[in-house]
């Protein structure tokens, strides 16, 4: 079991940023903002799931092939493997928990699909 993840880092993205508000050995929880107008990447992950709940704003996700709409305290489970990501389609900053879990929780178990 491995846990990369360091409390407190803050980690900026082209979507926005991330930042680490706490980590144990099989699970991390970090704070999503993401840009009006911006995006992650289609990702999976092989060694953890994440589940995202909406704090402010709204986001559309993309969870193997179907579209899900989600506003504040809505929450989605993306399980290891799935296929998904994440749109911020309005006008303003949304914010998101994301609760990692596995064995193996770092960022290189991201395989970018475009």
């Amino acid at each position: 079991m491995s846990n990369a993840y360091r409390k407190g880092a803050l980690v900026k993205r082209q979507w926005g940023e991330y930042k680490v508000i706490h980590t144990a050995e099989k699970f991390t929880i970090k704070t999503l903002t993401v840009l009006p107008g911006k995006c992650t990447s289609l990702q999976t992950h092989k060694y953890r799931a994440e589940h995202w709940i909406v704090v402010q704003g709204r986001i559309v996700v993309e969870l193997d092939g179907k579209t899900h709409k989600l506003a504040e305290n809505d929450y989605i489970y993306i399980k290891k493997g799935n296929k998904h990501k994440l749109f911020n389609k309005g006008k303003k900053t949304a914010i998101l928990t994301e609760t990692q879990q596995g064995n193996i929780l770092d960022e290189n178990d991201i395989k970018r699909l475009d």
